[in-house]
C-alpha cells in the first residue's frame, strides 16, 4: 500500500459521507444503500452501482473532475508527497551487452 492510500477512508467520507455498512476484514461499505465499498487494507474502492473502481487518486480524479489532485490533496490537509510518481523508465540495452 502506498502512503497516499491510508487516507482513503478520510477522502471517501469527505467525497461520500459517513459509511453506511459494517466494517468487515478491513471493507466499509459507504453511500446509498451500501453500494460503494472501501478497502482499508489496500487503499481502493469500487462502486458496484457502476463497476468502476481505483486507488485514491482515481477517486479524487471521478469525484472532483478538473481539478488537479495535488490540489485537492493539500486543500483538505494531506500530504501530497505521499502521491506515488511515475516509475523511472529503464533504459534499454542490447542482448549483447546484458550480462551472463
Amino acid at each position: 500500500m502506498t502512503d497516499l492510500a491510508q487516507h482513503i477512508a478520510k477522502i471517501a467520507r469527505l467525497f461520500w459521507g459517513r459509511r453506511t455498512g459494517r466494517s468487515r476484514a478491513g471493507r466499509t461499505a459507504v453511500g446509498k444503500k451500501g453500494a460503494r465499498a472501501v478497502n482499508l487494507n489496500t487503499g481502493q474502492w469500487f462502486c458496484h452501482s457502476e463497476c468502476v473502481g481505483g486507488g485514491v487518486v482515481d477517486l479524487i480524479r471521478r469525484e472532483a473532475p478538473g481539478v488537479r489532485v495535488s490540489d485537492w490533496l493539500r486543500n483538505y490537509g494531506i500530504d501530497d508527497r505521499d502521491r506515488p510518481r511515475r516509475s523511472a523508465r529503464f533504459a534499454w540495452q542490447p542482448e549483447s551487452r546484458l550480462p551472463d
